[in-house]
Protein backbone atom coordinates (compact mmCIF):
# COMPACT_ATOMS: atom_id res chain seq x y z
CA UNK A 1 0.00 0.00 0.00
CA UNK A 2 1.37 3.40 -0.97
CA UNK A 3 2.26 5.95 1.71
CA UNK A 4 0.44 9.22 1.23
CA UNK A 5 2.21 12.57 1.24
CA UNK A 6 0.52 15.67 2.61
CA UNK A 7 1.51 19.13 1.43
CA UNK A 8 2.17 21.32 4.47
CA UNK A 9 2.89 24.72 2.94
CA UNK A 10 4.54 26.43 0.00
CA UNK A 11 7.43 28.48 1.40
CA UNK A 12 10.87 29.32 0.10
CA UNK A 13 14.07 28.55 2.03
CA UNK A 14 17.64 28.12 0.83
CA UNK A 15 19.19 24.62 0.75
CA UNK A 16 21.39 25.05 3.82
CA UNK A 17 18.33 26.17 5.80
CA UNK A 18 16.48 23.04 4.66
CA UNK A 19 19.40 20.87 5.78
CA UNK A 20 19.28 22.46 9.25
CA UNK A 21 15.50 22.01 9.44
CA UNK A 22 15.82 18.34 8.51
CA UNK A 23 18.47 17.66 11.18
CA UNK A 24 16.41 19.44 13.82
CA UNK A 25 13.14 17.68 12.96
CA UNK A 26 14.66 14.20 12.78
CA UNK A 27 17.88 13.55 14.71
CA UNK A 28 17.70 16.38 17.25
CA UNK A 29 14.01 15.85 17.96
CA UNK A 30 14.67 12.17 18.59
CA UNK A 31 17.38 13.05 21.13
CA UNK A 32 14.94 15.17 23.11
CA UNK A 33 11.60 13.31 23.00
CA UNK A 34 12.69 9.82 21.91
CA UNK A 35 11.30 9.97 18.36
CA UNK A 36 11.78 12.27 15.39
CA UNK A 37 9.94 12.78 12.14
CA UNK A 38 10.64 10.15 9.49
CA UNK A 39 11.39 12.77 6.87
CA UNK A 40 10.75 16.33 5.73
CA UNK A 41 10.30 16.32 1.96
CA UNK A 42 10.72 19.36 -0.28
CA UNK A 43 10.06 19.83 -3.98
CA UNK A 44 11.59 22.84 -5.75
CA UNK A 45 10.71 23.26 -9.43
CA UNK A 46 12.95 26.24 -10.09
CA UNK A 47 10.18 28.62 -9.04
CA UNK A 48 8.32 27.51 -5.94
CA UNK A 49 9.27 25.30 -3.00
CA UNK A 50 6.58 22.94 -1.70
CA UNK A 51 6.99 21.20 1.66
CA UNK A 52 5.50 17.76 2.37
CA UNK A 53 5.08 15.41 5.30
CA UNK A 54 4.42 11.68 5.24
CA UNK A 55 0.81 11.11 6.31
CA UNK A 56 0.66 9.74 9.83
CA UNK A 57 4.20 10.85 10.67
CA UNK A 58 3.01 13.60 13.01
CA UNK A 59 0.61 11.19 14.70
CA UNK A 60 3.58 8.95 15.59
CA UNK A 61 5.40 11.73 17.44
CA UNK A 62 2.24 13.15 19.03
CA UNK A 63 2.28 10.94 22.14
CA UNK A 64 5.94 11.72 22.88
CA UNK A 65 5.45 15.45 22.34
CA UNK A 66 2.49 15.57 24.71
CA UNK A 67 4.36 13.55 27.34
CA UNK A 68 7.45 15.72 27.06
CA UNK A 69 5.41 18.95 27.30
CA UNK A 70 3.78 17.54 30.46
CA UNK A 71 7.10 16.59 32.06
CA UNK A 72 9.21 18.64 34.45
CA UNK A 73 11.98 18.71 31.84
CA UNK A 74 9.90 20.93 29.58
CA UNK A 75 9.84 23.73 32.12
CA UNK A 76 13.39 23.12 33.37
CA UNK A 77 14.81 23.46 29.85
CA UNK A 78 13.22 26.89 29.44
CA UNK A 79 16.05 28.77 31.17
CA UNK A 80 18.67 26.97 29.08
CA UNK A 81 16.57 27.62 25.99
CA UNK A 82 16.57 31.36 26.74
CA UNK A 83 20.37 31.29 26.92
CA UNK A 84 20.65 29.32 23.66
CA UNK A 85 18.28 31.67 21.84
CA UNK A 86 20.43 34.59 22.99
CA UNK A 87 23.53 32.79 21.70
CA UNK A 88 21.79 31.98 18.42
CA UNK A 89 20.83 35.65 17.95
CA UNK A 90 24.44 36.68 18.63
CA UNK A 91 25.72 34.25 15.99
CA UNK A 92 23.14 35.52 13.49
CA UNK A 93 24.08 39.12 14.22
CA UNK A 94 27.81 38.42 13.77
CA UNK A 95 27.05 36.74 10.44
CA UNK A 96 30.32 34.82 10.16
CA UNK A 97 29.98 31.26 11.51
CA UNK A 98 27.51 29.35 9.36
CA UNK A 99 28.32 25.95 10.91
CA UNK A 100 27.56 27.23 14.38
CA UNK A 101 24.35 28.95 13.20
CA UNK A 102 23.09 25.74 11.55
CA UNK A 103 23.97 23.59 14.57
CA UNK A 104 22.31 25.99 17.01
CA UNK A 105 19.13 26.10 14.96
CA UNK A 106 19.00 22.29 14.77
CA UNK A 107 19.40 22.04 18.56
CA UNK A 108 16.71 24.67 19.13
CA UNK A 109 14.20 22.98 16.84
CA UNK A 110 12.86 20.28 19.23
CA UNK A 111 11.46 22.65 21.85
CA UNK A 112 10.45 25.11 19.12
CA UNK A 113 8.54 22.25 17.47
CA UNK A 114 7.03 20.74 20.63
CA UNK A 115 5.71 24.11 21.84
CA UNK A 116 4.16 24.83 18.43
CA UNK A 117 2.43 21.50 17.90
CA UNK A 118 1.21 21.02 21.47
CA UNK A 119 -0.26 24.51 21.83
CA UNK A 120 -1.71 24.76 18.32
CA UNK A 121 -2.90 21.22 17.58
CA UNK A 122 -3.49 19.36 20.83
CA UNK A 123 -4.18 21.76 23.73
CA UNK A 124 -7.39 19.92 24.61
CA UNK A 125 -5.47 16.66 25.05
CA UNK A 126 -3.41 17.99 27.94
CA UNK A 127 -4.46 17.00 31.45
CA UNK A 128 -6.77 19.67 32.82
CA UNK A 129 -4.79 20.24 36.03
CA UNK A 130 -1.66 21.21 34.08
CA UNK A 131 -3.20 22.53 30.87
CA UNK A 132 -2.93 26.26 31.60
CA UNK A 133 0.61 25.93 32.95
CA UNK A 134 1.81 23.94 29.90
CA UNK A 135 0.14 26.31 27.41
CA UNK A 136 1.81 29.29 29.11
CA UNK A 137 5.20 27.56 28.90
CA UNK A 138 4.54 26.82 25.21
CA UNK A 139 3.72 30.49 24.64
CA UNK A 140 7.00 31.50 26.28
CA UNK A 141 8.96 29.10 24.05
CA UNK A 142 7.14 30.43 20.98
CA UNK A 143 7.81 34.04 21.94
CA UNK A 144 11.51 33.34 22.47
CA UNK A 145 11.90 31.41 19.21
CA UNK A 146 9.78 33.71 17.06
CA UNK A 147 11.16 33.77 13.52
CA UNK A 148 14.26 31.61 14.08
CA UNK A 149 13.77 29.76 10.78
CA UNK A 150 13.56 33.02 8.85
CA UNK A 151 16.52 34.41 10.81
CA UNK A 152 18.61 31.43 9.79
CA UNK A 153 17.51 31.71 6.17
CA UNK A 154 18.46 35.40 6.03
CA UNK A 155 21.79 34.56 7.66
CA UNK A 156 22.46 31.89 5.01
CA UNK A 157 21.57 34.25 2.15
CA UNK A 158 23.79 37.07 3.48
CA UNK A 159 26.66 34.70 4.27
CA UNK A 160 26.70 33.27 0.75
CA UNK A 161 26.24 36.67 -0.94
CA UNK A 162 29.21 38.13 0.95
CA UNK A 163 31.35 35.33 -0.43
CA UNK A 164 29.92 35.58 -3.96
CA UNK A 165 28.57 32.04 -3.70
CA UNK A 166 25.37 30.68 -5.18
CA UNK A 167 22.41 30.95 -2.82
CA UNK A 168 21.79 27.30 -3.70
CA UNK A 169 25.11 26.14 -2.25
CA UNK A 170 24.86 23.15 0.15
CA UNK A 171 26.86 22.47 3.33
CA UNK A 172 28.79 19.73 1.55
CA UNK A 173 29.78 22.16 -1.19
CA UNK A 174 30.88 24.72 1.40
CA UNK A 175 33.07 22.13 3.10
CA UNK A 176 34.61 20.98 -0.20
CA UNK A 177 34.82 24.55 -1.52
CA UNK A 178 33.43 23.19 -4.76
CA UNK A 179 30.04 23.63 -6.44
CA UNK A 180 28.99 20.19 -7.67
CA UNK A 181 25.31 20.73 -8.44
CA UNK A 182 22.90 23.26 -9.90
CA UNK A 183 20.00 23.23 -7.47
CA UNK A 184 18.70 26.52 -8.88
CA UNK A 185 17.04 24.54 -11.67
CA UNK A 186 15.13 22.32 -9.23
CA UNK A 187 15.48 19.37 -6.86
CA UNK A 188 13.78 16.95 -4.51
CA UNK A 189 15.05 17.05 -0.91
CA UNK A 190 14.51 13.90 1.17
CA UNK A 191 16.39 12.15 3.98
CA UNK A 192 18.80 15.08 4.08
CA UNK A 193 19.83 14.67 0.44
CA UNK A 194 19.22 16.75 -2.68
CA UNK A 195 18.04 14.52 -5.51
CA UNK A 196 18.12 15.29 -9.21
CA UNK A 197 15.15 13.15 -10.24
CA UNK A 198 11.61 13.82 -11.39
CA UNK A 199 8.79 14.09 -8.88
CA UNK A 200 6.99 11.09 -10.37
CA UNK A 201 10.12 8.95 -10.17
CA UNK A 202 10.69 10.00 -6.56
CA UNK A 203 7.12 9.06 -5.66
CA UNK A 204 7.26 5.65 -7.34
CA UNK A 205 10.72 4.70 -6.06
CA UNK A 206 9.67 5.46 -2.47
CA UNK A 207 6.16 3.99 -2.74
CA UNK A 208 4.62 7.41 -2.09
CA UNK A 209 1.41 8.81 -3.49
CA UNK A 210 0.36 12.43 -3.82
CA UNK A 211 -2.62 13.76 -5.73
CA UNK A 212 -2.81 17.49 -6.36
CA UNK A 213 -6.38 18.69 -6.22
CA UNK A 214 -7.63 20.07 -9.50
CA UNK A 215 -8.37 23.77 -9.55
CA UNK A 216 -11.57 24.79 -11.27
CA UNK A 217 -11.22 28.05 -13.11
CA UNK A 218 -13.48 30.62 -11.49
CA UNK A 219 -14.31 34.23 -12.19
CA UNK A 220 -14.07 35.29 -8.57
CA UNK A 221 -11.69 34.17 -5.82
CA UNK A 222 -12.82 34.30 -2.21
CA UNK A 223 -10.71 34.56 0.91
CA UNK A 224 -10.44 36.11 4.35
CA UNK A 225 -10.09 39.85 4.81
CA UNK A 226 -6.74 40.66 6.41
CA UNK A 227 -6.62 44.39 5.70
CA UNK A 228 -9.61 46.25 4.18
CA UNK A 229 -9.66 48.37 1.06
CA UNK A 230 -10.19 48.08 -2.68
CA UNK A 231 -7.60 48.35 -5.44
CA UNK A 232 -7.10 47.40 -9.08
CA UNK A 233 -3.80 46.46 -10.67
CA UNK A 234 -1.59 44.04 -12.56
CA UNK A 235 -1.02 40.72 -10.78
CA UNK A 236 2.48 39.32 -10.27
CA UNK A 237 3.15 35.84 -8.87
CA UNK A 238 5.91 36.00 -6.27
CA UNK A 239 7.10 32.72 -4.77
CA UNK A 240 10.50 33.77 -3.41
CA UNK A 241 13.20 36.46 -3.51
CA UNK A 242 14.11 35.00 -6.91
CA UNK A 243 10.95 36.68 -8.27
CA UNK A 244 11.38 40.11 -6.69
CA UNK A 245 12.68 41.62 -9.93
CA UNK A 246 9.25 41.11 -11.52
CA UNK A 247 7.28 43.38 -9.23
CA UNK A 248 6.68 47.02 -10.18
CA UNK A 249 5.16 49.87 -8.21
CA UNK A 250 1.43 49.55 -7.52
CA UNK A 251 1.14 46.00 -8.80
CA UNK A 252 -0.75 43.26 -6.94
CA UNK A 253 1.39 40.65 -5.18
CA UNK A 254 0.02 37.10 -5.53
CA UNK A 255 1.82 34.55 -3.35
CA UNK A 256 1.31 31.32 -1.40
CA UNK A 257 2.26 33.39 1.67
CA UNK A 258 4.56 36.34 2.28
CA UNK A 259 7.64 35.92 4.48
CA UNK A 260 9.94 38.39 6.27
CA UNK A 261 12.26 38.24 3.24
CA UNK A 262 9.45 39.90 1.22
CA UNK A 263 9.63 43.14 3.23
CA UNK A 264 11.84 45.01 0.68
CA UNK A 265 9.12 44.76 -1.99
CA UNK A 266 5.98 45.17 0.11
CA UNK A 267 6.25 48.97 0.04
CA UNK A 268 5.89 48.85 -3.76
CA UNK A 269 2.69 46.83 -4.01
CA UNK A 270 -0.87 48.15 -3.89
CA UNK A 271 -2.52 44.88 -2.85
CA UNK A 272 -1.72 41.39 -1.55
CA UNK A 273 -3.51 38.10 -2.22
CA UNK A 274 -2.33 34.77 -0.74
CA UNK A 275 -3.25 31.10 -0.96
CA UNK A 276 -2.66 30.40 2.71
CA UNK A 277 -2.72 32.04 6.11
CA UNK A 278 -4.83 33.10 9.06
CA UNK A 279 -5.49 36.47 10.63
CA UNK A 280 -2.13 36.43 12.48
CA UNK A 281 -0.03 35.35 9.46
CA UNK A 282 2.81 37.47 8.09
CA UNK A 283 0.78 38.91 5.18
CA UNK A 284 -2.06 39.91 7.51
CA UNK A 285 0.20 41.64 10.02
CA UNK A 286 2.31 43.50 7.46
CA UNK A 287 -0.65 44.56 5.28
CA UNK A 288 -2.36 46.11 8.29
CA UNK A 289 0.84 47.92 9.27
CA UNK A 290 1.26 49.30 5.73
CA UNK A 291 -2.47 49.84 5.13
CA UNK A 292 -2.44 47.64 2.01
CA UNK A 293 -5.67 45.87 0.95
CA UNK A 294 -5.04 42.16 1.58
CA UNK A 295 -6.99 38.94 1.14
CA UNK A 296 -5.58 35.72 2.57
CA UNK A 297 -6.51 32.05 2.42
CA UNK A 298 -7.89 31.92 -1.14
CA UNK A 299 -6.25 28.47 -1.47
CA UNK A 300 -5.83 28.74 -5.24
CA UNK A 301 -4.75 32.30 -6.18
CA UNK A 302 -1.30 31.25 -7.42
CA UNK A 303 -2.84 28.42 -9.45
CA UNK A 304 -5.67 30.50 -10.92
CA UNK A 305 -4.06 33.88 -11.64
CA UNK A 306 -0.95 34.53 -13.71
CA UNK A 307 1.53 37.33 -14.29
CA UNK A 308 -0.10 40.19 -16.16
CA UNK A 309 -3.74 39.56 -15.23
CA UNK A 310 -5.60 42.76 -14.38
CA UNK A 311 -7.51 42.20 -11.15
CA UNK A 312 -9.60 44.03 -8.60
CA UNK A 313 -8.84 43.18 -4.98
CA UNK A 314 -11.94 43.97 -2.94
CA UNK A 315 -10.70 43.46 0.59
CA UNK A 316 -13.90 44.98 1.96
CA UNK A 317 -15.83 41.93 0.73
CA UNK A 318 -12.97 39.38 0.64
CA UNK A 319 -13.08 38.74 -3.11
CA UNK A 320 -10.70 39.06 -6.06
CA UNK A 321 -12.23 39.79 -9.48
CA UNK A 322 -10.17 39.22 -12.64
CA UNK A 323 -11.03 42.30 -14.69
CA UNK A 324 -9.06 41.72 -17.85
CA UNK A 325 -6.65 38.87 -18.56
CA UNK A 326 -3.40 38.93 -20.49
Amino acid sequence: MKKKLQKIVTRFYYPITLEAWYIGATKELEKVIGIGFIDIIMKFDGEKLEIFRIAGDLAKVKKNMLEYASSSNFEKKLRKYEDEITKFDQIIKQGENIEEAVNYFARLYPLYGVSYYVSNLWPDELTQDKKRQIINICKTYRRLSEGILNKLDSFVANYLKKRSLSLFTTREELEKNQIISNLRKGYIFSKGKFLNISWNKFLSSNNFSFIEKEVKQRKTLKGQIASPGKVKGISKLIFSPLDFHKIRKDEILISPMTQPTFVPILGRVSGIVTDEGGITCHAAIVSRELNIPCIIGTKVATRTLKDGDFVEVDANEGVVHPVKCK
